[in-house]
């Protein structure tokens, strides 16, 4: 009875003694996001003074991670108990002295030398692609969708009601900055006629896109990355009898005036092609106003040209006319 008592008495104090010897562990994910290597990262014990190696090791590259940990005893307070400090190539030095023991995600930020911000945020931080989708198919776009060609995850149809043609939205797509973005995507479209166009190796980026609606012969791809735009091209005729020394276009929605397109002056019955270009999305009806001087001072001005392809003649009116100074035809040879 004895020895089962020393026995049960020995293994009852080697509990005691593990118990006391175990610790509480903080684990953290540090995600460099400073835009620079970071060369040193460091976790200090505030209480005892106990600091870790550079975690960072021979430098953690912008938008990489590594896996941290750092323990105390079980027991032990550990309630804002760290400062995690690090410090980038260029010399940047940030410090958060009031990490707890805990689990989180941890991304190091570069601040501006005013801002009052922390130099750390919990959470994974993401890098996002930003696309301005144009419907420039003709027709209504019923579906559009991007999906995560690694993941396999796919968005709700972006187009929502449908994206009438010539219209625009704004979507997005994240994914972690630490992961590669490069062909990551795929975007896929349907119109109302059915068509189906597909792009499958859209990168997280930021860039507009105009969704095309091929023919079937076609080897071309089903978007471009550009603003599409609507284009106003005139065949302008000088018919006022004489030089025009200045032929401007000026937007009435932005005020903005083009170059003299007259140069050195537009003689009488001479012709010079101009044009203008808008987004597609904005309304072309009625958004320019066409004006002209001729050389003995004459002035004359169309305000409501609408962005389309039409030949355009220049006349000289009498004072008392009522008739517009431009007419929507070629002069007769």
């Amino acid at each position: 009875m004895k020895k089962l008592s020393a026995l049960l008495l020995a293994v009852l104090l080697a509990a005691t003694c593990v118990s006391a010897l175990a610790d509480q562990t903080g684990a953290y994910t540090v995600y460099n996001t400073t835009g620079e290597k970071v060369t040193s990262l460091t976790i200090t014990d505030n209480v005892t003074g106990t600091v870790t190696e550079n975690l960072a090791g021979e430098g953690l590259e912008n938008n990489a991670a590594v896996d941290v940990t750092f323990a105390i005893p079980d027991g032990e307070d550990g309630h804002g108990r760290l400062t995690l400090a690090f410090t980038t190539e260029s010399g940047y030095e940030g410090a958060f002295t009031t990490l707890s023991i805990e689990e989180a995600p941890i991304a190091l930020l570069k601040l501006d030398a005013e801002s009052t911000a922390t130099t750390i945020t919990f959470k994974v931080p993401e890098q996002t692609g930003k696309y301005t989708v144009y419907n420039t198919t003709g027709e209504k776009v019923t579906s559009l969708t991007l999906t995560d060609n690694v993941t396999g995850t796919a968005t709700e149809n972006l187009a929502g009601e449908g994206l009438e043609n010539n219209t625009a939205i704004d979507v997005t797509f994240a994914i972690p900055v630490t992961e590669d973005g490069h062909g990551r995507l795929t975007l896929a479209f349907t119109t109302e006629s059915g068509y189906e166009g597909a792009f499958t190796t859209l990168s997280i980026e930021e860039a507009p896109i105009a969704l095309l609606k091929l023919d079937a012969e076609s080897t071309a791809t089903t978007i471009t990355f550009k603003v599409p735009e609507q284009t106003g091209k005139y065949p302008v005729y000088n018919t006022t009898g004489e030089k025009v020394t200045s032929l401007t276009l000026t937007d009435n929605v932005t005020g903005e005036v083009s170059e003299n397109f007259a140069g050195e002056g537009l003689e009488d019955g001479a012709m010079i092609e101009i044009t203008k270009s808008l987004p597609v999305t904005e309304d072309g009806h009625g958004r320019l106003t066409l004006a002209f001087t001729t050389e003995s001072g004459y002035e004359g001005a169309f305000t409501t040209l609408s962005i389309e392809e039409a030949p355009i003649s220049l006349l000289k009116l009498d004072a008392g006319s009522t008739a517009t100074t431009i007419t929507f035809k070629a002069p007769e040879k």
